[in-house]
């Protein structure tokens, strides 16, 4: 074998450094023992043969229990020494942990030493044994050590007490303990450490404060452990003599507990007595004598090892062994090991006895969860024939076994980043990849070692995806691990939207940052068969540079010879590739192992013609595994040995040919030739392999061909060229060469068209989607009822996921196709919608809308008009996409809200709301109302802050002000979550791709911080900064004097310092002795291989950072000024954007600076913004003129437009996804997510037409706000109107649909704060300027109201904070900062006023009350206590019970208002809505109590907690009270409309009604949304409001958790 190693370019490393290897190991085929890097020995094993042998012998036949983890061994020894570290140590991780194992040694033992037979590390039992048991898979095991070497020249006064307490803390604060706060631990002790144990449980157990390590260890094993002691001397003596020692070297106080009779073992065992009686004890205690040199004896005889009476739970074993080896065994099949073993194993069953069960439950749901949030229906097949013994050369390969056996080196290890080891496998077509593939995935799954897999397959779309792949890989690993279980299930509550067709954003959500940033101490194993099938196999390779993972990931990959394969491997850095081609020797062992397996079934008797045969088939098959099955199968079906070879003789060597002969044998069966071809078409086509009873119904739809016997059929017509799994019951297609050789025209009569099968495939499942049992629901009363069963066809399953597949590749042309697919769009459209969202795939509709516009496109393309139904197509294709977006979460939780609730909320324009949005008995939505979809989804206001800088990770949206902050905004909610404040104006910031670290960059500092806001380091900077990035390592500046600075960014230590002087193209410049131009704008390439800086004149300057040199110019031709430029940020695609100053685009080749294309956009505005999608597929600009527009990148091509408003200021940047737009202009974050940006996947528009080809350029739309926004706003108890105030001091009416009747009267040059209407006719408002205003009003007609006469106005010199009346409208209470005061309404004069200190009152809010004895009171609710005050003669309180509210806010939440109150008096309910607040955060909750009778004199003075909280992890806004059905109406978190009960608030249920849409209610919308007396909900947008009708007559019922 050959070794090559290749310097690969820089990534994550400085220039200066010595640079990263990537090294690339190429075997011969012919070579399979060559040498290879073999790790260090131990010395140990240098002792002698007989050792060797010895212990290769105990190994046996169970040697698959033992991995050869040679760098285990040299890590243990080198790094820790032979005993093992001290403190706990992790030695095994359970991927599904529910309970932990601790093993304690005894003296002058060590972690590892003890429990290790000699040095060998495959003798760590703990290790490496026990995790192999299936009974212990849930089990994580450690290893405890401490300092019992009392033979050591070093003195020491610890003793047990030390070491147990020691034990104790280590226990208590262990990190992956903590995780799992809940899980049983089992401590297991030998000799000295049995009583390190004891008072380590003792301390858990005197813990006051903290029980719950005490409550978790529940079950002991003692070896040998001397619980009594023994005489001092002879105790003492044995164990020097066993220790090699003739005296101790200093004095130890823990041997001297050990003494028979010791205090200290006296009250170990007292406290312990007192303690431990139910705990679960095993004691084993030795049999065998212990040699003393002279003499031998038992070191702890039975009498001291057992516990004995008081302890009822505790199981006494002997073990055949002596001191020393009763933890120390020869093999997993040594008879003490067993014993041990399975009592450890009955201890675990016994504890998760019924843990296991809910577990499992649980597990499953999770599962179930992920596979809607992933689009995975089960997990991949591997049944593929395997014969026994066949593959085995790969197991005995010396690189294979490095590859799967090596440990990590010690930097991995400390710095816990890991970087990929790949084994990859090339060979030509049909030499048993496969077969090789799974044997890997088998023989890893029998190691016990975590391994998934995935087998791409050409031809169906499924199976050749990457984004499918990685899908699949993430779902696996979930299954086998909880905690990257429990990470991506976080993941799905943060980030509903994960485009999963996007190779590259299911990479950088699932992957990148969630699974490989979940720290595992085990490897993990992938496998990928046949990579060359993947249509996107090199994206993986770019996904794979540079990467480090939390845990050591090995990647095994089959492929055929690639011819790009040089550039693939060389990308990858730091990763060792072992590149192995089959050897034909190999090949031709398995070929004959095969043969001879399938001799034994074939009519041949004697031996010797079987051999003849066998000889026959080598000797023609050329090593192909494929021509080989082949031919056995057609040999089965003939009898005579002369007939066989005949047949074998006919058959003509190579896969062509061969098929060739089988379509001439076929095309002579002229009656079923339409049938032959038929299942041809659908086994090549269909986008996944089909079933039988798939195929079957498939053919009767397609032919009308009903099949008595499937697969006597299939098998019999197309046996040669079509495979049947029979345990799957999966038709396929015999390999991919028959498929390619089907698709070309040497198939001559049976050559398969694409796209007129694909057609003939859409319009079969078009049918289905149309027929009975798609029919939606008439009537909203239906969707509770059970619908009337239809037979369902075996092929709709497929019909519902894979139609949009075949559309896209179908026919443009063909008009029965549009026909159809118009009339499944306009009439069971939603019947599939909930079928695809009822099954989690909410990812399918974005995947359908992707293919209905590429399918229009291509329409377009050949210049096809758009009529009526390519119409209503395009419509869907919008909408299907919006779906996704604007009512995702709506449909997840409850998919039937498609047919009656989603519909009226579209926009009136749109297919859906045209279509299915007007139906009498669904949802009526009034008022406000869109035309169109909005492009521009969120707009956030920054107040008066100015913006300078904006970027963007998988979490967070982070700003930077020219103030000094720093706001961090989560990705999604768009919730402020941080501020960070720096001394100056920032000007650039930077996000590691971890998601640990953020930096900024201001005129004069660089500054590193954490995500909680704390300053990690500063370094001064002597320039300005004009390019900060950041990688997990490092973070680069380069300065406007162009000087380039590389910091370790947890350290901040300077590594690299380096100048890019400018070259003048001129050659008498450059030897100028003048000052050198600065540059003002500068990019890195995605790989920091490159460094391009621009300057206000001359050529861009680009820079190879390797070596610090120039490579190249980008020169413009007409000298134009360079305003932005940007690197495509994909690896693969080696460009570099340039925007001049007259709006031109250009694209250059970085290493040459050769122009490749440009285009000159129609408008010659300055171009202030730049940015491209990470995938780098597209990048959007935005000029001085408000054009925003977003292009394809490599073509130049506009694909979306849109006009905007000017502003000063603005900056772009993509989401990671690439489906948003972050639009940062001056005060305001605008997030547009128009449909353009769902783009197909590269690979799919990559196997369409020329890319060149003009794509249409949809133009969006974006409102502006010109009116003024409205602040406040309330609905008349009586009258079927509303009433609110705007930020011009307008007072203005409206009907009860939302429309604006009228003006009632103004605020001058003020902004109405307040309002509150009467029951009566009167409303009083007040503004920012403290004036308050009382109006009567004209109500005579109805729906007109205008303002009849002002009754009087007051200015406060304090802020207003409320206006209230009285339950009859005749008082008027006004409550200022410091004043509280009521009027009389008819006449204006004060009744009284309550003044008070600022201090004194931190959280208050009045309301009013009818009184049973037709009192008029005002209520206060301040600082948790509850006051009556009367109305008639305030401010005196009125007699009745003084009551006190205790309750409880959200953990480390502080209540900064309290926002409503409302009393219910029929069921005596106090309603209090609370904002609180932690850090930026903000949030509500609302606290229900039942209230004594406040009127009553006698009642005393009472405490009372809330009968029930709505907490802030679920609920947002109080809404009101539905009085006619006693129900308390509020806004779910997640934007569901719910209510609940007063009668029963002890019932743990709540009401589900409707969906309200994400504008409705961001928090942008300064007015809580109500609901009005007739039941409908009430939503403020800006100057608008939006009415909701009939939506509380939806109803499902939901248990609360």
């Amino acid at each position: 074998m050959v070794q090559y190693h290749v310097n690969a370019r820089m990534t994550d490393r400085p220039p200066a450094t010595k640079p990263p290897q990537n090294e690339i190991i190429y075997s011969s085929p012919s070579d399979t023992t060559a040498s290879i890097p073999q790790p260090r020995r131990d010395p140990q094993e240098q002792l002698g043969n007989d050792k060797t042998e010895i212990r290769e012998t105990a190994i046996g036949s169970r040697s698959r229990w033992l991995p050869s983890r040679w760098g285990q061994k040299q890590q243990d020894v080198g790094q820790f020494g032979a005993r093992g570290p001290f403190g706990l140590r992790l030695l095994h991780a359970s991927p599904q942990p529910l309970i932990d194992i601790v093993f304690v040694h005894g003296l002058r033992g060590g972690s590892f030493k003890t429990w290790r037979k000699g040095d060998d590390p495959r003798f760590l039992w703990p290790q490496q044994w026990l995790p192999m048991e299936p009974d212990l898979r849930n089990a994580s095991i450690y290893s405890f050590g401490y300092d019992s070497d009392w033979g050591s020249m070093n003195p020491s006064v610890l003793n047990v007490h030390d070491f147990g307490k020691t034990l104790y803390e280590e226990l208590r604060s262990s990190p992956c303990l903590r995780q799992n706060s809940d899980s049983p631990i089992i401590m297991v002790g030998y000799s000295m450490g049995g009583l390190v144990i004891k008072k380590a449980y003792i301390s858990a157990h005197q813990d006051q404060v903290d029980r719950q390590l005490a409550k978790r260890i529940r079950c002991i094993f003692f070896l040998a452990t001397p619980h009594k002691g023994s005489d001092y001397a002879s105790v003492l003596n044995r164990v020097l003599k066993i220790s090699g020692v003739t005296g101790m070297t200093s004095p130890r106080e823990y041997i001297s507990e050990l003494t028979r009779g010791s205090t200290s073992a006296r009250l170990i065992n007292e406290d312990f007595g007192r303690c431990g009686t139910d705990l679960h004890i095993y004691s084993f205690y030795e049999t065998l004598e212990t040699s003393l040199g002279v003499s031998s004896s038992l070191i702890v005889d039975k009498d001291s090892a057992v516990l004995g009476p008081g302890f009822k739970n505790e199981i006494s074993r002997y073990l055949n062994a002596n001191h020393r080896g009763i933890c120390k065994f020869d093999s997993p099949e040594d008879p003490n090991y067993l014993s041990l073993k399975n009592s450890l194993s009955s201890a675990v069953q016994n504890l998760l006895r019924d843990v296991l069960v809910t577990q499992e439950r649980v597990s499953k749901d999770q599962v179930r969860e992920l596979q809607g949030f992933l689009g995975i229906s089960a997990a991949p097949d591997d049944s593929h024939d395997r014969i026994e013994g066949s593959c085995q050369w790969i197991n005995d390969r010396d690189d294979f076994k490095e590859w799967k056996d090596a440990e990590a080196d010690t930097e991995s290890l400390q710095s816990n980043q890991y970087t990929p080891s790949i084994y990859w496998v090339n060979a030509n077509p049909g030499v048993g990849k496969t077969v090789l593939a799974a044997h890997v995935v088998s023989h890893l799954t029998e190691s016990n070692l975590l391994c998934v897999f995935y087998h791409f397959h050409i031809g169906k779309r499924a199976l050749q995806s990457l984004a499918g792949c990685l899908r699949s890989v993430a779902f696996q690993m979930a299954t086998l691990n909880a905690s990257i279980r429990t990470a991506l299930l976080n993941l799905r509550e943060e980030s509903l939207m994960v485009d999963l067709d996007d190779a590259r954003a299911v990479w950088l959500k699932v992957f990148k940052s969630t699974i490989l940033q979940t720290p595992r101490l085990t490897s993990q194993f992938w496998v990928f068969d046949a990579i060359d099938e993947c249509l996107g196999y090199a994206e993986l390779f770019t996904f794979l540079k540079g990467l480090r993972s939390k845990f050591p990931l090995k990647i095994f990959i089959t492929s055929r010879k690639l011819p790009d394969f040089p550039k693939l491997v060389r990308q990858i850095d730091n990763c060792v590739v072992r590149v192995v081609e089959i050897p034909v020797v190999d090949t031709m062992r398995d070929i004959t192992l095969y043969i001879r397996d399938r001799m034994e079934v074939l009519p041949i008797d004697r031996e010797e013609d079987k051999e003849n045969l066998t000889n026959e088939i080598l000797s023609k098959c050329n090593a192909s595994f494929l021509w080989v099955r082949l031919v056995l199968d057609e040999l089965e079906s003939v009898y005579g040995y002369e007939s066989m070879m005949s047949v074998l003789h006919s058959i003509p060597e190579g896969m062509i040919s061969y098929y060739k002969r089988i379509i001439s044998e076929i095309s002579r069966n002229m009656r079923e030739k339409h049938l032959i071809r038929a299942i041809l078409i659908w086994v090549v086509c269909a986008s996944r392999p089909l079933t039988i009873s798939e195929l079957a119904e498939a053919l009767r739809i397609d032919i009308k061909v009903h099949l008595a016997s499937p697969m006597s059929a299939i098998e019999g017509l197309c046996g040669q060229l079509v495979l049947v799994d029979k345990q799957t019951a999966l038709v396929q297609i015999v390999h991919n060469t028959a498929r390619e050789f089907l698709l070309s025209a040497e198939a001559e009569e049976f050559r398969i068209s694409r796209t007129e099968s694909n057609e003939r495939l859409a319009l079969c499942c078009l049918q289905l989607l149309v027929s009975p049992p798609m029919q939606p629901p008439k009537h909203r009363r239906l969707l509770g009822q059970k619908r009337q069963e239809h037979p369902s066809s075996p092929l709709l399953d497929y019909a519902i996921t894979q139609f949009s597949e075949h559309i896209l590749d179908s026919e443009v042309e063909s008009n029965a196709l549009l026909i159809s697919l118009n009339r499944f769009l306009c009439t069971t459209v939603l019947s599939w919608v909930e079928k695809i969202v009822s099954q989690k795939h909410l990812h399918h509709l974005t995947k359908v809308a992707r293919s209905l516009k590429g399918y229009l496109d291509r329409r377009a393309q050949s210049y096809l008009s758009l009529d009526r139904p390519a119409e209503t197509i395009a419509c869907w294709a919008e909408d299907l996409g919006r779906l996704v977006t604007e009512f995702g979460g709506a449909l997840i939780v409850q998919p039937r809200s498609i047919y009656f609730l989603i519909p009226p909320l579209c926009p009136n324009e749109t297919a859906i709301h045209k279509q299915f949005g007007r139906l009498p008995d669904g949802l009526k939505l009034s008022g406000f109302s869109n035309k169109d979809w909005k492009d521009c989804i969120v707009a956030l206001s920054f107040e008066e802050d100015t913006a300078a800088t904006v970027i963007c990770d998988d979490r967070h949206i982070a700003i930077g002000f020219d103030l000094g902050t720093i706001q961090l905004y989560k990705h999604g909610s768009y919730q402020k979550e941080q501020i960070m404040k720096h001394a100056y104006p920032i000007e650039r910031l930077a996000l590691d791709p971890s998601g640990v670290f953020i930096v900024s960059a201001s005129i004069k500092d660089i500054v590193v911080w954490d995500l909680d806001g704390n300053i990690l380091w500063q370094k001064k900077l002597r320039s300005r900064c004009i390019l900060l990035t950041a990688t997990p390592s490092l973070v680069i500046c380069v300065m406007m004097s162009a000087k380039a600075i590389w910091w370790d960014i947890t350290t901040g230590e300077e590594l690299v310092y380096h100048q890019y002087p400018y070259r003048a193209l001129d050659s008498a410049e450059r030897q100028s002795k003048g000052p050198t131009k600065a540059p003002f704008i500068g990019e890195f390439n995605p790989g920091l291989e490159l460094l391009a800086l621009a300057y206000q004149t001359g050529p861009i300057c680009i820079y190879e950072l390797q070596t610090h040199e120039w490579i190249a110019w980008v020169v413009d031709d007409n000298s134009r000024n360079v305003t932005h430029l940007t690197f495509n940020p994909s690896p693969d695609v080696n460009l570099l954007l340039v925007a001049y100053d007259d709006s031109k685009l250009s694209l250059y080749d970085p290493w040459y600076g050769t122009l490749i294309r440009s285009q000159q956009p129609d408008t010659s505005a300055i171009l202030q913004a730049l940015s491209c999608s990470p995938d780098g597929r597209t990048f959007a600009t935005v000029d001085t003129q408000g054009h925003l527009r977003i292009w394809d990148f490599e073509t130049l091509a506009m694909f979306y437009y849109v006009l905007t408003p000017t502003a000063s200021f603005r900056t772009l940047t993509f989401t990671t996804d690439g489906l948003n737009l972050v639009d940062v202009v001056n005060q305001e974050m605008r997030i547009w997510a128009p449909s353009a940006l769902i783009r197909n996947p590269v690979e799919r528009e990559g196997s369409r037409s020329d890319q060149d080809t003009a794509v249409p350029v949809t133009a969006g739309q974006y409102k502006q706000f010109r009116s003024a926004k409205l602040r406040v706003a309330i609905s008349h108890e009586c009258y079927p109107i509303l009433v609110s105030g705007n930020h011009n001091g307008d007072v203005m009416v409206y009907d009860q649909d939302g429309n604006q009747t009228g003006v009632l009267y103004a605020h001058s040059n003020s902004i109405i704060k307040c309002l509150a209407l009467s029951r009566g006719n009167d409303i009083a408002s007040s503004d920012t300027d403290g004036i308050m205003k009382v109006w009567q009003l004209d109500t005579s007609q109805l729906p007109v109201v205008r303002a009849a006469r002002q009754r009087f106005q007051v200015h406060f010199k304090t802020a207003i904070r409320q206006v209230l009346f009285d339950d009859e409208g005749k008082y008027l209470l006004v409550s200022t900062t410091d004043l509280d005061s009521v009027y009389e309404v008819a006449t204006g004069a004060v009744v009284g006023s309550l003044s008070f200190r600022v201090n004194k009152r931190q959280i208050w809010r009045w309301t009013c009350l009818q009184a049973s004895d037709t009192t008029k009171r005002f209520v206060l609710v301040c600082d948790g206590s509850v006051k009556c005050y009367s109305a008639l003669d305030f401010p005196s309180e009125t007699a009745g019970a003084r009551i006190k509210l205790e309750f409880k806010v959200d953990p480390e939440f502080t209540i900064t208002s309290i926002d409503s109150i409302t009393v219910h008096t029929e069921t005596s309910s106090l309603i209090v809505d609370v904002s609180q607040r932690c850090g930026y955060l903000t949030s509500s909750i609302l606290l229900i109590f039942r209230i004594p009778d406040l009127f009553n004199p006698e009642q005393p003075e009472v405490r009372v907690e809330p009968l029930r909280v709505l907490f802030s992890d679920y609920y947002m806004h109080f809404l009101g009270l539905n009085l006619t059905e006693f129900k308390l109406v509020f806004l779910h978190k997640n934007s569901w409309v719910c209510s609940v009960e007063l009668p029963a608030l002890a019932d743990r249920h709540y009401t589900r009604h409707f969906f309200v849409p994400n504008q409705f209610t961001t928090r942008a919308n300064e007015i809580k949304p109500w609901i009005t007396r007739d039941k409908a909900l009430i939503f403020a947008l800006h100057d608008k409001f939006a009415v909701i009708k009939n939506g509380l007559v939806f109803q499902e019922t939901v248990v609360q958790d």
